[in-house]
């Protein structure tokens, strides 16, 4: 990942207000070994968020999941 790209981000936002941003590159396996889950089921069945709009659910090891 070079030029432009590298000030791209990511805005998280959870439904209690809580948000994070990761850069691009703090997502990319290719510039990082950190890793980084996002889900949109759980059990097999699809996260649903407020007045049943999709939803998913984020994690990194080591940080807040929201």
């Amino acid at each position: 990942m070079r030029g432009p790209a590298l000030s791209t981000y990511v805005l998280a936002s959870a439904s209690d207000g809580y948000q994070v941003v990761f850069t691009l590159a703090e997502l990319d396996p290719e510039m990082t070994d950190g890793k980084f889950l996002l889900a949109d089921r759980a059990n097999g069945k699809p996260l649903f968020g407020r007045v049943g709009a999709r939803g998913a659910r984020g994690a990194v090891p080591g940080a807040a999941s929201w």
